[in-house]
């Protein structure tokens, strides 16, 4: 296989984790309250779970087989999250990350920056945020077209495990967006493209509770990590485009400032958490940017 089966084993088992501690969650807290959205739930992880303890992490086609399971398990499992946290919302987290901001900063940062904010500077921003998958995947296509196979089962790990732990923090603090939740005046403007692309995300977005963590803070910063490490040239390349994806988050009334700081002191934890993993997985620390 030519490469890291240690970090693929560690993915198998992160993922394995969350669906087995989600499936849990369900069952013995009663999640989900509705019937229907129950079952859809419990479909979605159960069948994924399913899966995961058939794959192998050592098989000649183990790479492709993870690498297909994660692009395809995680929107599944963001979009079920959905389903569940309706009914895991008895209080409105969202006045707590307001509370924050407001003692750290005095204001309401999505409100106050919209003075800062032109036509040009909204489109530039609403581009940037919408590259967020295509981040990680630019650093995964590289290492791979590269035949970098070690390097990139361990990016594969990192990027999973990140995902994860941020789905996990939407269950414990299930949190509306600023946009959803506070009166900010006026819509954002852009030049051509904004409004439309920020329509785009907002319809494809079945999951609502999805600000703490701040998923793209945290895997941004989690991917550039991997990117200057393993392929330093692209992360010359992402590195303005993540420090305008995070700005967003804030200026585009995506997230809370106390949701950015939260993704911005998880990422580092999620890169040990994934070398951990690997490490219980029968894996060594991972060798410098120097190795495949």
């Amino acid at each position: 296989m030519n490469g890291d089966p240690h970090s693929l084993a560690a993915v198998r088992q992160a993922w394995i984790c969350y669906l087995a501690c989600v499936l849990a969650l369900a069952v013995g807290v009663r999640l989900v309250d509705d019937r229907v959205a129950l079952a859809g739930f419990l479909a979605v992880h159960g069948a994924l779970l399913g899966v995961a303890l058939l794959l192998r992490a050592d098989g000649r086609h183990a790479r492709a087989a993870w690498s297909a399971f994660t692009l395809c398990g995680l929107p599944a499992v963001f979009s079920a999250v959905g389903l569940g946290l309706p009914d895991l919302h008895p209080q409105p987290y969202e006045w707590c990350w307001i509370a924050f901001d407001r003692w750290l900063l005095g204001t309401d940062p999505t409100v106050a920056v919209q003075a800062w904010l032109r036509p040009w500077s909204t489109e530039l921003l609403q581009l940037a945020y919408a590259t967020f998958y295509f981040l990680p995947i630019a650093v995964l296509v590289t290492l791979l077209r590269a035949g970098r196979h070690a390097a990139y089962d361990r990016c594969l790990c990192a990027v999973a495990v990140g995902f994860l732990l941020s789905y996990l923090g939407y269950y414990l603090f299930p949190t509306l967006p600023p946009y959803r939740y506070l009166e900010h005046g006026a819509p954002l403007r852009g030049l051509a493209l904004a409004e439309s692309v920020h329509g785009l995300l907002d319809t494809l977005e079945f999951n609502r509770f999805d600000c703490m963590p701040s998923g793209h803070t945290m895997l941004t910063l989690v991917t550039l990590a991997l990117a200057w490490r393993y392929t330093p040239g692209l992360a010359l390349v992402l590195t303005p485009l993540g420090v305008l994806l995070i700005a967003a988050t804030v200026a585009l009334r995506y997230h809370y400032v106390a949701d950015v700081l939260a993704g911005a002191v998880l990422a580092p934890l999620a890169l040990l958490a994934a070398r951990f993993i690997a490490g219980g997985a029968g894996g060594r620390a991972a060798p410098g940017p120097g190795t495949r």
